[in-house]
């Protein structure tokens, strides 16, 4: 009887420890999500202001083109 306790007893150990060893992994994974997601984050805003430069850039080129005075050859 005191064998099956110990036993038993055993399994809820391992299965406690078995639970904070998923518990540390789900976090891990979270943080890793996380992490992730602000990469993808910066990726973005980083090609979003290089396209916005590129924009302004264009248009005053545009801009200048247009207003720019013809010379006579």
């Amino acid at each position: 009887m005191a064998k099956k306790r110990r036993d038993v007893r055993d399994a809820d150990n391992l299965s406690s420890s078995a639970q904070t060893e998923v518990k540390s992994i789900d976090k891990n994974s979270q943080l890793l999500k996380e992490a992730q997601q602000s990469i993808g984050g910066s990726t973005r805003m980083s090609l979003l202001i290089l396209v916005s430069i590129f924009a302004c850039s264009a248009s005053v080129m545009y801009l200048v083109y247009r207003n720019f005075p013809e010379l006579p050859e």
